[in-house]
């Protein structure tokens, strides 16, 4: 069995496979975060500078160690993190995303993200969007060049929205017997 990696280029409300890796699952354990790693560095060589791109990812991104590798890089980026993570919104006040996501609710703050990096926490911009009934908020980690001036909350939560245009990219990668490319049986 085999997992594709891919970093897709969103365009007319599809998403577009632009790189990709396929590791045998038994051969990822451990070393996901680093291919995962590789295969950005990889794309932003190639990336011409005109371009200004906006990674968006999902809950299991949402890591300091991506975050410094995406500063590095010198892109901008969205990532969705998941509401147990700890953030400090006050010196000394650590709360758990979920309890700054009342319904509805948009939020733009300034926090420091994941008690577990203790002094080395990130400080970051955090939208926290949720609409009524909706019982899956989204905590949104921001990079540094996404400022409020001229990136609102609002263009944010907009922004991220579109990450969900690859979902259809990932069916097609799928081996289900009516869904995707099948491509289990190819050698």
């Amino acid at each position: 069995m085999h997992q594709i990696l891919s970093l897709n280029w969103r365009t007319h409300g599809r998403a577009l496979p632009l790189a990709w890796v396929t590791v045998r699952k038994d051969q990822r354990q451990g070393r996901m975060r680093e291919m995962e790693g590789d295969l950005l560095k990889r794309v932003a060589r190639l990336w011409p500078r005109s371009c200004h791109p906006i990674l968006l990812a999902d809950r299991g991104f949402g890591t300091r160690d991506l975050f410094d590798l995406l500063d590095g890089l010198h892109g901008d980026w969205i990532i969705r993190s998941k509401g147990t993570t700890p953030v400090e919104i006050h010196p000394g006040v650590w709360v758990p995303l979920r309890a700054l996501a009342t319904q509805p609710v948009l939020r733009d703050l300034s926090v420091r993200y994941g008690k577990s990096y203790g002094d080395q926490a990130y400080p970051c911009r955090m939208v926290i969007g949720a609409e009524a009934g909706y019982s899956d908020p989204w905590f949104l980690v921001v990079s540094a060049g996404l400022r409020k001036a001229t990136w609102p909350a609002r263009f944010i939560t907009a922004a991220y929205g579109q990450r969900f245009t690859t979902e259809g990219c990932f069916r097609d990668q799928k081996n289900d017997v009516y869904e995707g490319f099948q491509l289990d049986g190819v050698q």
